[in-house]
């Protein structure tokens, strides 16, 4: 594995992660572990796009903040969350990425991780948003509070999912050009999961409901 963003090290740490998984949760197999790994990484990228948008919407200093947050910590820390989460998976199946396996997940980090993330916080139409409000429907209305959090950290729950897809179906050999949808069971999950991720920025306590958490 001949890659700076995959490299020997950060696989034998998720060959570490994977262990430990296997030993927490001695009863699951291979698929149920892989959705572990998925939700975890979801969850830590929604608190992650969370926690970089709360920053700018402070009051004068906002933007500045905002941009710092969203291009130095927010990418870094994403992009680091959805390679070790790639990595896990290979390792669930016990296949170390190869170099041709490196550059691939590399380049779908790009298009689809952090990269689609970032496109579409940028773009009102971008996919992400549009599967966003989608999948939130009644939490994103006009005038509540919390909307662009909100949007922030279910565009980052939803890339890292279809990341996850898009490396299951490779993994699984098949054709990874085919488009992959968000149905019902999905749509639940990642709102489970959304809301979950944001209770984790918020406070230790979960909130009873979006405007509760970010109640000033």
């Amino acid at each position: 594995m001949s890659n700076l963003l995959f490299t020997d090290a950060h696989w034998q740490q998720a060959c570490l992660d994977v262990e430990k998984l296997q030993q927490e949760f001695p009863q699951f197999k291979a698929p149920r572990l892989a959705r572990q790994v998925i939700k975890s990484a979801c969850l830590k990228a929604g608190a992650t796009g969370a926690a970089s948008t709360a920053v700018g919407l402070i009051p004068g200093f906002g933007k500045l903040l905002g941009w710092a947050s969203s291009m130095l910590g927010d990418a870094a820390v994403t992009a680091s969350l959805q390679r070790d989460m790639a990595l896990r998976l290979f390792a669930l199946e016990q296949r170390k990425p190869s170099a041709a396996d490196a550059q691939y997940l590399t380049t779908l980090l790009s298009a689809v991780g952090i990269g689609g993330i970032q496109v579409a916080e940028h773009i009102g139409g971008g996919m992400l948003k549009s599967m966003a409000r989608k999948v939130l429907g009644k939490f994103l209305r006009r005038g509540l509070p919390a909307v662009e959090v909100l949007g922030s950290s279910a565009t980052h729950v939803i890339g890292t999912y279809l990341l996850a897809a898009k490396i299951q179906r490779y993994l699984e050999s098949a054709d990874t050009r085919t488009e992959i949808t968000i149905d019902e069971p999905d749509a639940r999950r990642l709102r489970n999961w959304t809301m979950l991720s944001l209770g984790t920025v918020v406070d230790d306590a979960a909130p009873k409901s979006v405007k509760d958490a970010f109640k000033e």
